[in-house]
């Protein structure tokens, strides 16, 4: 095998092990800011939606947590919430930011209008919203989320559909919190059938509800030392 190439499969080899180390490291790490500071954020969150008058709902691992657990899942690294598409405004991030909860990233797609999904964090805590386009008719909801596509900016748009018949409340930790109201049928479709069993293998590889749109791309904003 020629020299250079040899050296270039060593660095990479090397480079890769770096980086599952670092990613290994994040991971853990978030995960401890969820335990110790999850429910403070939650309770900040949802005193700063109620006074804007947005409506939301725990979702994705949060939710599972608070069915399953009744707290949030032991090793979950961020806080998973849903929004109505519709109720988006730039009031949500102003407002959040005014209490130090500061937007890190977000995804659009057509600009927002069509899939949006943010990451905010406060706290060492990293918060995931989801908006949601519902069709209150077919009683179904949808979100996007996003994989990066090769060396592209552009990213592969995964939507994923849900069964949904409005919101009901439950109490989680010590206060009652917003969830779909058939939740059951809901967290099924994401984490199958057994979801009441902890299963460690899972990944979002296991996902039934999902499908990569062909026709749409997404696009990431990075703000910068969270300043923006």
């Amino acid at each position: 095998m020629n020299k250079i190439i040899k050296t270039w499969l060593k660095k990479r080899f090397f480079y890769n092990y770096l980086l599952n180390i670092k990613l290994k490291y994040l991971k853990i790490r978030d995960a401890y800011y969820l335990q110790k500071n999850g429910l403070k954020v939650l309770i900040l969150i949802d005193k700063i939606f109620k006074e804007i008058n947005i409506e939301y709902w725990l979702d994705t691992s949060t939710l599972l947590g608070a069915i399953r657990e009744k707290n949030f899942i032991k090793g979950d690294n961020d806080l998973g919430l849903g929004i109505n598409i519709k109720d988006y405004s730039i009031i949500i991030p102003k407002k959040l930011k005014e209490n130090g909860i500061l937007l890190l990233r977000e995804y659009l797609v057509d600009n927002g209008d069509y899939g949006r999904e943010q990451t905010y964090i406060y706290k060492g805590v990293e918060i995931d919203i989801f908006y949601h386009t519902i069709n209150i008719d077919n009683k179904i909801t949808k979100y996007h989320s996003f994989i990066l596509n090769g060396n592209s900016n552009n990213y592969l748009v995964k939507e994923a559909l849900f069964p949904f018949e409005g919101l009901t409340r439950i109490d989680f930790l010590g206060k009652k919190y917003n969830v779909p109201k058939n939740y059951i049928e809901y967290t099924k479709v994401k984490y199958g059938e057994d979801f009441m069993t902890p299963n460690p293998k899972w990944t979002m590889a296991d996902e039934k509800n999902t499908t990569i749109l062909k026709d749409k791309f997404g696009k990431i904003i990075l703000y910068k030392n969270f300043s923006e």
